[in-house]
């Protein structure tokens, strides 16, 4: 009798053992292998690429999907979300942003093994607004961008920092340059949103050609460099060299939709937010 009730015990036990270590297995949605990336401009989902973002690519999970990853070598976990799409080798499903496998592991190790665990579903992250004002901006007929600097000096470098090229840069998420000749500042700036949007406003009065943004020969102390102001030197067509009704225009609408230095410089009209 005693032989039989012990034999009763073990197999509880073992079936206990059993009942609670399966939902273990049982919770983890993919075993594979997983590696990472650090290059690239914009995911498959539209989002800019970040590699020092918690986000990783899967050949099919929905865009937003969080994904708890455990490196099974060492336990180590981490959680992402899918927006992009990758990676394309067979033996792999995941491809982590570079921050996102060092949590896991140093990158030296190249490909580890990990099971994933679906824990649900996030929203993307704001959409930029200055990126999409950028965007709006390079397709507005009635905005003309300069592609290069008119400095008086003569020095007129091709840097990358002319309007056109610093919406162009932010349309794309990446920060604006600004001209390191003469006593510029240099470096970058992200532009300011306001800052767009006024130009935005200000075209729907009159036609603009924009002739500098971060870029050309301004102080780091200006708003210039801050990335909150554009100058205007031409409208409807012209060249700005006096102060008529069309430049008026320009500088009443920039106030009114908050500019704080507005002027009439001579060659052309200065729109600044703070």
């Amino acid at each position: 009798m005693r032989r039989a009730l012990a034999l009763v015990a073990a197999a509880a036990l073992v079936a206990g053992s059993a009942g609670t270590s399966t939902p273990r297995v049982a919770r983890a949605d993919e075993s594979c292998n997983a590696t990472y990336y650090d290059q690239g401009t914009r995911t498959a989902s539209g989002e800019p690429f970040d590699p020092e973002a918690m986000t990783a690519a899967h050949r099919t999970l929905p865009f937003g999907t969080v994904v708890q990853v455990t490196d099974t070598d060492n336990g180590k976990v981490v959680t992402v979300r899918i927006n992009d799409r990758g990676p394309f080798a067979a033996d792999r499903c995941l491809d982590l942003t570079r921050a996102a496998f060092e949590r896991l592991a140093p990158t030296s190790r190249g490909v580890i093994p990990v099971l994933l665990t679906i824990t649900g579903t996030a929203p993307p992250p704001a959409r930029d607004l200055a990126r999409d004002l950028a965007a709006r901006i390079l397709s507005d007929s009635r905005i003309t961008l300069a592609t290069g600097h008119r400095d008086l000096r003569g020095d007129d470098p091709p840097d990358g920092a002319s309007a056109h090229d610093d919406v162009a840069d932010t349309a794309q998420g990446r920060p604006a340059r600004r001209s390191s000749y003469g006593g510029a500042a240099g470096g970058t700036v992200r532009l300011s949103a306001a800052m767009l949007q006024g130009m935005l406003d200000a075209a729907e009065a009159v036609a603009l050609h924009i002739s500098e943004i971060a870029g050309g020969p301004y102080g780091p102390r200006t708003s210039h460099a801050r990335g909150t102001a554009f100058d205007v030197d031409g409208v409807d067509g012209r060249p700005v060299l006096f102060l008529g009704d069309a430049e008026r225009r320009v500088m009443d609408t920039c106030r009114a939709h908050g500019a704080t230095e507005v002027r009439y410089e001579g060659l052309h009209i200065h729109c600044g937010w703070s």
